[in-house]
This record gives C-alpha cells, sequence and structure tokens, in this order.
C-alpha cells in the first residue's frame, strides 16, 4: 500500500517538472523572438517577470477609524 502511494506521489511530481520545463521553454524561446525582432520593451518585461515571480495582490480597504483591513472578514464589514 505504501509503495502504491509513493508511486503516486513520484507521478505526479514528475508530470509537474515536466510542465515547468515546457513552460521555461516556451518563454525562453518567446524571449529569444522578442530580442530578434527588436521588441526590447517585451522581451524586458518577461525577464523581469520570471525575476520577481508571482506575486499575490492584496485588496486593502481602510475601516472608519483609518486602519487597513486587510483580510476577508475585516473587509466585510467596513
Amino acid at each position: 500500500m505504501s509503495r502504491n502511494i509513493t508511486t503516486k506521489k513520484k507521478k505526479k511530481a514528475h508530470k509537474i517538472i515536466r510542465n515547468k520545463k515546457t513552460y521555461m521553454k516556451n518563454v525562453t524561446e518567446s524571449t529569444e523572438e522578442d530580442q530578434k525582432h527588436n521588441n526590447t520593451r517585451k522581451m524586458y518585461q518577461t525577464v523581469n517577470q520570471l525575476k520577481k515571480g508571482y506575486q499575490h495582490k492584496f485588496s486593502v480597504i481602510r475601516n472608519k477609524k483609518g486602519d487597513l483591513a486587510m483580510n476577508a472578514r475585516e473587509n466585510s464589514e467596513i
């Protein structure tokens, strides 16, 4: 039973890694194409996006006291 679970986890991890590799390959190719066609602005935007990674955007609202309400419960009370 333990071996079956381990095998499933390995397969799932391998699939995720394979998807990341193909994504990075596609991004690299598009960046190279942008450089060849003198689309430097788009190329640098892509490079900077890859350097920074994914950044979650917070929805920040001020409450009646002027304090920041960051979580969903505080936002719904406002």
